[in-house]
């Protein structure tokens, strides 16, 4: 029997490939975005340090700046690797758009906390609460799925011989 790549074993993918170059730049484009906003982030951080806004304030935008960097940094180191992972074409979009997805909410969700000073890690309370919870989830979601798909892609290309291997 001849050797079948792990994507068409069964679960209806077409084809083992490598992820499209299109694709690892829209990582790189808004990972580069995110990473800017966890930069501007750093503004009211400094204020609220300097200013005496407050521990809990302060907090919130340390997270919002420091988070973001690294979520944003995420997106760029996984959309460097993104050409080497083997997925089909479907799943190589839930990939970067759930990874996108996650970091625009999770950043939401940390200037919404920085600005209101509001968690989002219980859906209670006033109604910004419940938007930063929504975009909690969101990314939490987000981020699971992106990190499973670069799991099972970067498993895939392991499994995938070298060309003209026979």
């Amino acid at each position: 029997m001849p050797w079948t790549p792990p994507s068409r074993r069964g679960r209806g993918e077409r084809g083992s490939q490598h992820v499209n170059e299109g694709r690892q730049i829209q990582m790189l484009f808004h990972g580069a975005i995110v990473v800017f906003m966890g930069l501007l982030f750093g503004l009211p951080f400094g204020i609220a340090v300097t200013t005496g806004w407050g521990e809990e304030s302060v907090q919130a935008w340390r997270v919002a700046h420091a988070g973001m960097v690294a979520v944003g940094l995420m997106l760029i180191a996984i959309g460097a690797a993104l050409r080497h992972l083997v997925l089909g074409q479907r799943l190589a979009s839930w990939l970067v758009w759930s990874l996108v997805a996650s970091a625009y909410a999770f950043t939401l969700a940390v200037l919404i906390r920085g600005i209101a000073g509001v968690k989002g890690f219980q859906p209670t309370g006033p109604i910004l609460n419940w938007m930063a919870f929504l975009a909690n989830m969101v990314g939490i979601l987000g981020s699971l799925t992106g990190v499973a798909l670069t799991a099972r892609g970067a498993y895939a290309a392991l499994r995938t011989p070298p060309a003209g291997w026979k």
